[in-house]
Formats: C-alpha cells, structure tokens, sequence
C-alpha cells in the first residue's frame, strides 16, 4: 500500500477517469528540466504539473518537477493510465486556477508516442475564470502557431526549444519564457541555449556571433545565448559560406580564426569551395594562443584566391619550451586539408604565396610546431600557378606531411613548392620535415636557404620540374640536409646544394634528363654522405652530363680537409662522367662498392687526393726521365696532415720499366726527400716494382720497410725516416736518376698510395 505522499504527488489509483490535481499548467512550450515559475507559480522539486503545450505533443501529460530532468508521474507514465476523457484539476495559477482539463486525443492514447491533447471542460462562474479561459486560449493559438512554424522549418526540433529564423530573433527572445532555441539561420543552424554569467569578454571576441550571442533585452554581464557544442568550432558558424562575395568570405573567416584561437584553437571547415577577395592575414600572437584549421580533405575544402598571397599566418617571438617562461606565448598553428587554388592569373607566370607561415623565431629557438598536412596547392588554369605553395619565415619546428603541388603544365619551370627562409642572421631556425609530398610541374619543390639549419625530405615524389631539391647558404651558416627514399625527376639538378656543411642522401631515386647537367650538384658543401642511391644523367644519350658533381668555389682545400665525406654503394648510369671531384676537393671517400653502367669516365678525381677505391692517389700517366744525370722525381703527391694521424699506415706502389740499353738506372722511393729504398740496375728492358710500407709511429716518427723487385733480382730494406714534423704534411715520391744523359731510360708507369686503417 502506497503512503499518503505518494498518492498526492503521484495520484496512485486505479482510475483512468480523474487524476491527482495539478499544482499548476503550462501555458507555453517549456524546457522539462529545473525548477522554474510557470503561468506565475514558482515550481518547485515534487509539485505535480499539467504540460499539455509542448511543441511536441506526445511530450504533454502529468510530469513530477525537480532540479533536474523531470519524470512523468507515475498515474500518467504508461498507455493504461490515460484515455479520452481522462481529467485532471489545476489548482494554483494566473491563467489556469481551478481549471478542469480533459484529454481529447483519440483512443488508444499511448504514452511518449501518441499526441496528447487537453480541452478546458469546467471553469469558475467568475469573470476572472473566464479570461483565464480566454487567454489560455490565445496561448495555444500562439504554440500551434509556433509549432507549425518549426514544422516547416525543421523536421526535428529538441524538447523545450523554440525555432528562430535568425540571431536577431533570438536575441529578441524572452529568456524568463524561453530557454533552448534552434536557430535556422542558412550555415549557422545549431541549438543554442541560454546561459547566466557575465560573458562580455567572450561575446568581445566572437564579433561574428558564431557560439556567443548576446540577448538584445538582457544585458551581456547578465546572460548570453551559448550555442550547444563538443567543443570543435565550424567556420560556417560565423558566416563563411560557399556563395558568399570574396570580401564576405574574408571578414566571416577572420572572425572564425579570431574566436577559434582564442578558445578552442581547432577551426573545422566545411566542404565547398570558398572564394576570398585576398590575403588572409591571421595574428597568432597572445600568450597560450593556438590555431588549428583543419578543411574536409583534398578535393573536398578548396580556399579560392586571387591574384597575390593567400592565407598569412603571424607568431610572436615565443619562448624557448626548456625554459619554461609561462609568460611568453607559445602559438603553434596547423593548416590541414584544404587545397589553395589560385585563380586568374597570367599565363606563364607565377604570383603569390598560398600559404605562409612567419614563426619570428630567434636564433633557432625550439618553439611550438607548425604543421600543414593534406593540402593541394593549384591553380584554376594548366597556364600559371602559385609563386609558392608553402613558405615559412624565421619558423622553428615545421612538419609538412601528405601534401601535393601541381603547376603550370605549358609552364614547368615556374613556381615553388615549399620554400623554407628566414628572415636574417640571428632569426635561424630548424628543423623542417617533408614527408609523402608530391609536385609536378615546378622550378624547385623544396628550396632551403640562409640560417636554414636542418631539412628532413623522405618518401617524396618531385617529378616534371628544374629542381628537385635547392638548399643554397651562406658560408657562415649551420645548414645541414636528409634526404632518404625520394623519387626525384628534373631537367636541372634534381639535388643542388650551395655551402651545406653536412648531408645525407641515401636510398633515393634520383634521374635528370638535361643535357650537361649534373644530377647531384653539390658547391662547396662537404661532410656528405651520399650512399645507396640509383642516378641516372638519362636514359637516352649515353654519356651526357655528371652523376654527382662535387666542386669548391670558395672553400679551399684546407678548409674542406677537415671535413670527411663518403660516396658509395651508389648506381650510377648514362653519364658522361660518373663522379667528379674537383681540383679543391679532399677528403672524399669513393668507396668499391659503386657500380656504373654507360659511363665514358667512371670516377673523376681532379686532386689526386680523395680515396678513389682503396686509394688516397693513383697516377697512371706515364713519366719518363729527362735527357740528363739529375735525381727527377717522376711522380710524386704530398699527404694532407690531416690524413697522418699516428697508428696508420701508408702504403705506397710504383711500376715501370727500363730502356733497351745498358745504361746505369737508379730508382728510389722517397719519403720526406729521404730514400726509403730501390734499385740501381743495367738491366735493358727490365720490369720493375716497388712498394714500400711508412708506420707512423709519431707525428715526428715514421719507419719505413721496402720490397719489389726489378727484372729477375729482389729488392728489400728498411729504413726509419727523420724527424719529420707531419704538420705540414708528408711527401712521397718515385725517383729516378740516369747515369748517362739520355732522355727515357727509365719510365714510371703508375704510382698509387693508400692509407690503410684511415
């Protein structure tokens, strides 16, 4: 058996025909949640209320009130409780005071799905009563009104909210009757609901109106319309919409990126393409700020520009992350899939930089990252294309991953891909990473510059263009380059490297079809390693251009020594010269491993001095001696110090042979102008070897053994040199002295030496 509290505010019985009496009843669509005074009664948590005005209907019946969701009372909450004619009393109210109203909806009623009506059948002989019948009359005229009214407008509107046509209308809104609205407005569409607090700062930043909406009756320190979100914020929202003018377009967006990085940070963009009137200049500068623009993907999110830059995004100078200085902004940004389309342009000519990046780094600081991934940039017309597609300014930590270039087709030698600057000394920055890119058609697809330190490109296609890669320093600079697993096919140079201290270029594909061109061109740029790549000068003409040009301009030969390279494992094809080291070059190291096919000359060694093979020098140009009696070094090369550390070991070869006379001939291998051993022989038309061994036992130490052979007769000796500073390096050579003044008594045919253990 049921308590007598639970009989009143449930109205527990067995009767369909009369239910509990209601403290009160609605006289408007309401929001079945809190307490809350209707027709002037302040309900509270256990009062029994009659809803019979929803603007869904099969949401009226007897409800129970609370602070929270309410809940149907319990005589009024399943299909046999209720039936046409089922009546219930109102008590208390301005409206509705001793009211008897009865269900008219047709049988069977059921309950949550049928549409519930109720009809006034008794009222007091007053005349107060009677305009109490009159005006709860005129409410329901007025919600029939407003539900056809969000009928047409929307299939499905939310319990308690009232459709709007636009913001005007729901700022107009009265908030002590209404509080959930859907606005219908085309491209804002969204449930708002309205919040107490002081929200002048917040609706300060949302200009557009596009989450914050102030009421036109209520002052902002009071309340506001807050539009029900998860927390991601649309650009439509504050007006950016596919049919809009180019200048609506730009004011819309600007408000969207204004709000979005200041709160949540991510900007979501609808799909369509979106004309703009010009740059879009967005200031990403106030401490803890951050945004994130992120499109629907490629070929769903296309940002149209005219002629001139597109979207330019500004940081302030942030702080370095390890000092942990909270007081300085740290302002990362993320561009993500949208594609940039220029349009109206000139044919054969390039303009603008879409998408720009200005970190105000200094010295290289590790600030907060800058990331664009899967964006296009194109034009609108095979006949001109962007200037840039992606450049960044004095911007530490930049990631671009999964983005696509396409450019002038009847123009491929037009137009950059990405182009990494800094803006002047003291405004360097690092590191950059380009991966699962591709361009077609372009004048350089990545191009690194002055106080650029550190570009990282692997997985990339960069195919139909002058150069692939282009990182062109000043001396002074700290530039380093990776580049692994790329394809890169150009009529240029499809890498080209200017004053780069350090590179690794591994594992690429790398092919250039201009004639004379080099393939990897490197400038005075040293400690390179350069190993496992396929190169081919082109496929067509055998012997045209250079597979891996190494050349100093600048750089002497001291200064490059000090830096060790390494070219191996390397194929390399159709080139009129495989490698070429050139006159300055030192310290490069040619390693056994490459292989070359239709190549006139193989490897090119200018100096003498890299090792080619196991070689630090190989001559095999035939020298004779002179018509005369005087000690003529025939061959001869003078080590770099910095190739004579103590513990190695050189070995240097000589071969050759005698004239077909009886003169007397002395040959001596000479280490420091001091003989390390040899022969003297009146052999005629003898064959002659020597090869001697040099231990450096200190830098002003050197043993040296000797063995070979001339004609039939064995050569040995052993010698220690003399104090000999290593300093300024060590100079080997082949003598050969005549005993009679007769041109070509002895010919030196080869002369080679190796560091072992180097």
């Amino acid at each position: 058996m049921t308590s007598i509290q639970i009989d009143r505010t449930d109205g527990l019985s067995s009767s369909v025909a009369v239910k509990g009496p209601c403290r009160v009843a609605t006289t408007a669509n309401i929001a079945l949640y809190g307490e809350q005074t209707i027709d002037g009664v302040a309900v509270v948590t256990g009062d029994r209320v009659l809803v019979k005005n929803q603007t869904a209907g099969y949401e009226n019946g007897i409800y129970v009130a609370d602070t929270g969701q309410w809940r149907r009372s319990r005589d009024f909450n399943k299909t046999k409780d209720v039936v046409n004619g089922t009546q219930v009393l109102v008590l208390n109210a301005d409206v509705d005071e001793f009211v008897v109203y009865c269900v008219s909806s047709s049988d069977p009623v059921v309950i949550g799905t049928s549409v519930i009506q109720f009809q006034p059948i008794h009222l007091t002989d007053s005349a107060a009563a009677e305009a109490a019948k009159a005006a709860a009359q005129a409410a329901q005229a007025l919600a029939e009104a407003a539900a056809a009214e969000a009928e047409a407008a929307a299939a499905t509107i939310l319990p308690g909210t009232i459709p709007v046509a636009n913001r005007a209308a729901m700022a107009a809104l009265d908030t002590s009757v209404w509080t959930s609205a859907a606005l219908k407005e085309s491209g804002r569409e969204g449930v708002w609901r309205w919040v107490l607090g002081d929200f002048t700062t917040l609706t300060g930043i949302d200009t557009s109106q596009g989450v914050y909406c102030a009421s036109s009756t209520v002052p902002v320190a009071t309340g506001c319309w807050v539009r029900n979100t998860d927390g991601e914020v649309w650009a439509n929202w504050f007006g950016l919409a596919p049919g809009n003018a180019g200048a609506v377009n730009n004011t819309a967006f600007l408000a969207a990126c204004n709000f979005a990085k200041q709160t949540w940070g991510k900007l979501h963009v609808r799909d369509g393409s979106f004309t703009f009137s010009g740059t879009l200049n967005v200031a990403v500068n106030g401490n803890g700020y951050a945004l994130h623009i992120e499109g629907q993907g490629n070929g769903k999110t296309r940002f149209l520009f005219p002629l001139g830059d597109g979207l330019y995004i500004t940081r302030s100078n942030g702080n370095w992350w390890y000092f942990g200085d909270a007081t300085k902004p740290t302002n990362t940004a993320t561009v993500a899939g949208i594609d940039f389309i220029a349009t109206g342009g000139t044919n054969g000519a390039a303009n603008g930089a879409a998408l720009t990046f200005y970190g105000n780094d200094v010295v290289g600081r590790p600030t907060a990252t800058f990331r664009v991934h899967d964006c296009m940039f194109a034009s609108d017309s095979p006949n001109y294309c962007w200037a840039v597609g992606i450049q960044t300014l004095s911007a530490s930590n930049v990631e671009i991953n999964y983005c696509q270039w396409y450019g002038a087709l009847s123009s491929p030698t037009i137009g950059k891909f990405i182009w990494f600057r800094a803006i002047a000394s003291g405004q360097d920055a690092s590191p950059y990473h380009v991966t699962n890119c591709y361009a077609y058609y372009f004048q350089i697809a990545v191009q690194g510059e002055s106080f650029i330190e550190g570009i990282h490109i692997s997985d990339c296609d960069f195919v139909s263009g002058s150069y692939g890669v282009f990182y062109e320093c000043n001396s002074s600079d700290e530039s380093q380059l990776v580049m692994h697993g790329c394809h890169v096919n150009t009529t240029n140079n499809a890498i080209y490297l200017k004053r780069v201290d350090d590179s690794q270029i591994t594992g690429n594909l790398l092919w250039t079809s201009g004639a004379g061109n080099a393939v990897v061109n490197c400038i005075d740029a040293h400690s390179q390693t350069i190993i496992g790549n396929e190169i081919t000068a082109t496929d067509s003409n055998v012997g045209v251009g250079t597979g891996i040009s190494i050349t100093a301009v600048t750089y002497n030969a001291a200064t490059n020594i000090l830096r060790a390279s390494v070219i191996d494992a390397n194929v390399i094809q159709y080139c009129a010269t495989g490698i070429v080291l050139a006159a300055q070059i030192r310290n490069y190291k040619v390693g056994s491993a490459n292989r070359f096919a239709g190549c006139a000359i193989d490897v090119q060694d200018q100096a003498n001095l890299n090792f080619v093979g196991d070689s630090v020098f190989k001559n095999t140009t035939a020298a004779a001696t002179a018509a005369n009696t005087t000690a003529t070094n025939l061959m001869s090369v003078t080590l770099p110090s910095e190739y004579l550390h103590v513990g190695k070991r050189i070995k240097v070869k000589a071969y050759g042979r005698t004239a077909a006379n009886t003169n007397g001939k002395t040959v001596l291998l000479t280490g420091a102008t001091i003989s390390m051993g040899g022969f003297t022989t009146t052999t005629s038309g003898a064959s002659w070897e020597l090869e001697a061994t040099i231990d450096i036992i200190s830098s002003t130490s050197q043993k040296a053994t000797l063995k070979g052979i001339v004609g039939a007769t064995a050569v040995t000796s052993a010698v220690t040199l003399p104090s000999n500073n290593l300093a300024s390096g060590l100079a080997v050579a082949v003598q050969a002295t005549n005993s009679v003044a007769a041109a070509n008594d002895i010919i030196c045919e080869s002369m080679s030496v190796e560091i072992v253990d180097r």
